[in-house]
C-alpha cells in the first residue's frame, strides 16, 4: 500500500505544480536558513574543538577580587603564575603559555605586522597541528638560545612563494632573525583564544618574547595579551581543578605581594574553563537570538503551510471519496495525506541543504573575524539528519491535521449525492487556530525585530561628539627591548617633530589613544577628600594638542597647556559622566583626584564632552592626564591620500628600530565597531519583511477560505442594503476575538521571556513598548488588508452573483 500511496500521490503533484512549488520553495528557503543558524550554533556551543582530547582542554584565567567581594578585573594573567602552572602543576597531563603579539616582519621592504604567537612546543601537540613541512618548535619557556620558528601556510606562500627551500631560510621579526623549521599547513583550525581576528603568522620560542624582564617576573601585573591552555589530568574534573589552582594562587600571589600594602586588601582567583566556552564567550546570545527567529519565521510559514494543506484536502474531497467507497480505510486516507506531504517536505529539505550552504559560505565570508569557529563551518550528516527529522515531522503534521478535518463516514455517503451540499469544510475551530497561531507568532517576532533594530539603529545614529572625518590613529613598536629610557624619549620627541613639520598632515597629537580607543585598562580612582567613593574609569594618556586635533569638547575649564605636556604636571581632565560619578556633579574644576595607590593629587583643571563607545554601547567614565613619556600612539589629522607606506619611510628617517603598527582611519575603526550592529539591522529587516509577506499570505489565505464560506450570508447582507464598509466590520468583528488573542499571547509571552531573561535575551534586545505597539500596528494592518482583499470579489458584484455562487458551493 505504501508503494501505492507514494505513486499515487506523486502523480497527483504532478498536475498541481503551483501548489508543490509553493510549498517547497516557501520550506526550502525558511528550513535551509534555520539550518544554517543550527549549523552556526552547534559548531560554536556543541561540537567539540577540532583538536585531540578536547573536551579535556580548559584555559586558565585570573580573576582579581578585593577581600570585601568587589570585582575589580577577569581575563587577563600574571606571567610567573602562569610559569608556576607550566612546571609544577599536577592537574595538567600537558599544558602550553601563550603570548600574543603584533609584531614587524622587518624582513620586508614594507615592514609589515605579522600576527605572532610565542609559545612552548606543547601548543602543537595540544591543538593537533599539521605541517605542511618541517616540524613545530621544540623549546620550553626559557630562552632559546637557537632561534628557531613556524610559520602559517599564508606566509608561505605570499613571502616564499610556496618554496621548499623555506626551511633554508630565515625570517625577519622586530630585526631578530629566526631560521623557519616548519610551515603549519592549511588545513589547521587556529583558536581563538585572544581575539577572533587575530591571524597567527608565526609562532616563535616562549623566551623569544620582546616583553621587558619588569613585566614578565613582576607578580604585580596582569595583561589580556597572555594566555594558558592545558589538558587536564583524568583524576581532576574542572571544578576540582578550579578550587585546587584557585587555592595555590592565593597562597603564591599573598607571598610575593605581602610587603605591598595595596595588596593586603585584594586576593586573586583562578578560574578554569572549557577551551571551547573559552572561545565562544561573549556570542551566545546573539547566536541563540538568530536561531530563534530563523525558527520563528519556519513555524510561521507551517502555519501557512498548513492552510495550503487543509484547502488542498477541502478540494479532493470528491476523489477521497471515490477512494473511500471503493474500502479503503480512514488510515488508507492517511498514508495518501502523508506520502503527498513526505514528497513535498522531504524534497524541500533537501534543497534546504544547498540553502544552508550558501549561508555558511556567506558567515565565511563576513562573519568569520566577528563570530569564533566559522571557519570550521560544513555540511555533515548532522544537518542532513536534522533537515530530514524535521521535514519527516512536518510531513505527519500536515498529514494529521488534514486528516483530523475529513469526516469519513460523510465520505461513503457523498458519491451517493449529486456533489452538491457536500463539499468537505475546514472547521470554525481550526480556522480561528490559524489566525491565533499567526498573530502571536508574527507580533512577537516583530516586537522583538523593532526593538532589536530601535538599539542597533541608535548605536549607529548616534551623534559623533567629536571631528571624525580625516582623524587618524598610528600605533608604532620597535624592536630594541635595550633602548634606554632617554633615548626612547629622544627619538619619540624627534618623531613628534617631523609629524608636525611634515606636510602629509593637518595636525597631530601624540596621546595613546584616539576618542573611541583607549589602550589602557580601567583604572580606579577617587576624590582626594573621599577617597571611599571609588570610580572605574577608561584612562587616557593626551598632549596639549589632542582637543583640538580630536574636536573632543572642552565644555567647562581647559585643556593642558604645553609646558604641562612637557614636564608631566599633575593636571587632569574628566568627562562629564566622570565627573558626576566622583563628585555628585559636573562641577569639578579645582578639585582633585587621586590614584588608588599612587599618593600623589592630580588637580581638574577642565570638563570634557562625555564620548560615546560604540564597542561598548555608552558613554564611560572618562579620564584625561598628560601622556607619559612611553606611548607608541598618536592621532593626527590628514587627507585622505595619506598612505602607510609614506608614514613608514618617515619613521625611518627616524630610526629604523621604530615600525607603524598600524595606521587607520578613526572612521574605519568606528564602523568595525559598529559591524554587528549592521549584520543586526540587515538581518531584522530581511526577517521583517519575510514574516510580514508570510503574515499577508497565511492571513489572507484563512480570511480568503472564510469568505467564501459566508459567500451566501454575505450576499444576502448586501441584497438587504448592507455598505462595503459594514460588510468589511462584519468579517474583521468575526476575526477579532483571534487576532485579540494572539496579541495578548505574544504580549504575555514576550514579558516572560524579558523578565526571566530566556537565553539572554536581555543582552541583546531592549524591549519597551514601542516595539509592542508597532508590531500590534503591522499586524492589525495586515489583517486589515487580507480581509479588504478576500471581499473584493464580494463588494465589488451585484449580491445575485455571490447567493448563486454561495449555492453552488454549499
Amino acid at each position: 500500500m505504501n508503494s501505492v500511496a507514494f505513486s499515487h500521490a506523486w502523480n497527483s503533484l504532478r498536475y498541481q505544480l503551483n501548489f508543490a512549488s509553493t510549498v517547497v520553495l516557501t520550506l526550502a528557503v525558511t528550513l535551509g536558513t534555520l539550518l544554517c543558524l543550527i549549523g552556526l550554533y552547534l559548531g560554536m556551543f556543541v561540537n567539540d574543538l577540532p583538536y585531540p582530547n578536547s573536551r579535556k582542554l580548559v584555559a586558565v584565567e585570573h580573576t582579581l577580587e578585593k577581600t570585601t567581594g568587589e570585582f575589580l578585573m577577569t581575563g587577563s594573567q600574571n606571567y610567573q603564575s602562569l610559569l608556576d602552572l607550566y612546571t609544577d602543576s599536577e592537574v595538567f597531563e600537558h599544558s602550553s603559555i601563550m603570548i600574543f603579539d603584533r609584531l614587524v616582519n622587518s624582513g620586508m621592504q614594507a615592514k609589515p605586522i605579522i600576527d605572532t604567537v610565542f609559545t612552548t612546543s606543547e601548543y602543537f601537540e595540544l591543538f593537533d597541528v599539521q605541517m605542511a613541512l618541517g616540524r613545530g618548535l621544540t623549546n620550553g619557556p626559557q630562552a632559546n638560545p637557537v632561534s628557531e620558528a613556524v610559520i602559517s601556510y599564508q606566509v608561505w606562500q605570499s613571502q616564499y612563494d610556496g618554496a621548499e627551500s623555506v626551511l633554508d631560510q630565515s625570517i625577519s621579526i622586530n630585526d631578530t632573525e629566526y631560521k623557519i623549521v616548519g610551515v603549519v599547513a592549511d588545513a589547521f583550525n587556529e583558536p581563538s583564544i585572544f581575539e577572533t581576528k587575530f591571524n597567527a603568522g608565526v609562532w616563535l620560542p616562549l623566551g623569544n618574547t620582546p616583553l621587558p624582564s619588569w613585566q614578565l617576573d613582576n607578580w604585580q601585573y596582569f595583561f589580556g595579551e597572555f594566555k594558558f591552555v592545558g589538558e587536564l589530568s583524568d583524576q581532576y574534573s574542572i571544578d576540582q581543578a578550579r578550587q585546587l589552582l584557585s587555592q595555590d594562587s592565593l597562597r603564591s600571589f599573598s607571598h610575593h605581594n605581602q610587603a605591598i600594602e595595596y595588596w593586603n586588601d585584594l586576593q586573586v582567583k583562578t578560574n578554569v574553563r572549557s577551551l571551547r566556552d573559552v572561545i565562544t564567550a561573549g556570542n551566545q546570545a546573539f547566536v541563540t537570538f538568530l536561531v530563534i527567529g530563523a525558527l520563528t519565521l519556519l513555524l510561521i510559514a507551517c502555519v501557512n503551510l498548513t492552510n495550503l494543506f487543509l484547502s488542498r484536502t477541502a478540494s479532493k474531497h470528491r476523489e477521497l471519496s471515490i477512494i473511500a467507497s471503493l474500502g479503503a480505510k480512514k488510515i488508507h486516507l492517511f498514508r495518501l495525506l502523508w506520502s503527498e506531504a513526505a514528497i513535498l517536505t522531504v524534497s524541500a529539505a533537501l534543497l534546504s541543504l544547498l540553502v544552508a550552504q550558501g549561508g555558511f559560505s556567506l558567515l565565511k565570508a563576513f562573519a568569520a573575524e566577528q563570530l569564533p569557529r566559522v571557519s570550521e563551518l560544513h555540511l555533515s550528516g548532522q544537518h542532513i539528519f536534522i533537515a530530514i527529522s524535521i521535514a519527516l515531522l512536518l510531513a505527519l503534521v500536515f498529514s494529521v491535521v488534514s486528516i483530523s478535518t475529513v469526516n469519513y463516514r460523510r465520505l461513503q455517503e457523498s458519491l451517493q449525492s449529486s456533489g452538491k451540499g457536500s463539499g468537505q469544510q475546514i472547521s470554525k475551530t481550526v480556522r480561528h487556530g490559524l489566525i491565533v497561531s499567526q498573530v502571536f507568532l508574527i507580533s512577537l517576532l516583530l516586537a522583538t525585530n523593532v526593538s532589536l533594530l530601535k538599539t542597533s539603529m541608535y548605536n549607529i545614529s548616534h551623534d559623533i561628539d567629536f571631528n571624525m572625518p580625516g582623524l587618524y590613529d598610528i600605533q608604532l613598536s620597535h624592536s630594541d627591548t635595550g633602548m634606554s629610557s632617554e633615548t626612547y624619549k629622544q627619538k619619540m620627541y624627534e618623531f613628534e617633530q617631523m609629524l608636525v613639520q611634515s606636510e602629509l598632515f593637518e595636525s597631530i597629537s601624540m596621546s595613546n589613544a584616539h576618542p573611541i580607543l583607549y589602550d589602557s585598562e580601567s583604572v580606579p580612582i577617587s576624590p582626594l577628600e573621599r577617597e571611599s567613593n571609588q570610580v572605574y574609569v577608561a584612562a587616557m594618556g593626551v598632549d596639549h594638542r589632542y582637543f583640538d586635533v580630536t574636536g573632543v569638547a572642552v565644555e567647562s575649564g581647559r585643556g593642558f597647556s604645553e609646558a604641562e605636556y612637557r614636564s608631566k604636571e599633575p593636571v587632569a581632565l574628566v568627562s562629564k559622566k566622570l565627573a558626576a560619578a566622583l563628585f555628585g556633579e559636573t562641577d569639578a574644576i579645582g578639585k582633585s583626584i587621586v590614584f588608588q595607590g599612587n599618593s600623589q593629587p592630580f588637580k581638574i583643571v577642565g570638563i570634557a564632552a562625555d564620548i560615546y563607545f560604540p564597542q561598548h554601547q555608552k558613554n564611560i567614565a572618562t579620564l584625561y592626564t598628560t601622556a607619559n613619556d612611553f606611548h607608541l600612539h598618536a592621532v593626527v589629522r590628514a587627507d585622505m591620500g595619506v598612505s602607510r607606506q609614506q608614514l613608514v619611510d618617515l619613521l625611518g628617517e627616524v630610526d629604523s628600530r621604530f615600525a607603524v603598527d598600524s595606521f587607520e582611519s578613526v572612521e574605519t575603526f568606528h564602523s568595525r565597531t559598529l559591524f554587528r550592529d549592521f549584520v543586526v539591522i540587515v538581518t531584522v529587516i530581511a526577517i521583517g519583511l519575510i514574516t510580514v509577506f508570510l503574515a499577508v499570505i497565511g492571513i489572507y489565505g484563512v480570511m480568503s477560505y472564510n469568505t467564501r464560506m459566508r459567500r451566501t450570508e454575505l450576499g444576502i447582507r448586501m441584497a438587504l442594503g448592507a455598505k462595503p464598509l459594514t460588510i468589511v466590520k462584519t468579517v474583521l468583528g468575526s476575526n477579532a476575538v483571534s487576532a485579540s488573542i494572539g496579541l495578548v499571547g505574544s504580549l504575555v509571552t514576550g514579558l516572560v521571556i524579558v523578565k526571566e531573561n530566556v537565553a539572554g535575551i536581555n543582552n541583546i534586545v531592549d524591549f519597551d513598548w514601542l516595539g509592542v505597539f508597532i508590531s500590534a500596528a503591522i499586524v492589525v494592518s495586515i489583517i486589515v488588508l487580507a480581509c479588504i482583499m478576500s471581499l473584493l470579489s464580494i463588494v465589488t458584484t451585484p449580491p445575485s452573483r455571490s447567493l448563486n455562487n454561495g449555492f453552488e458551493e454549499h
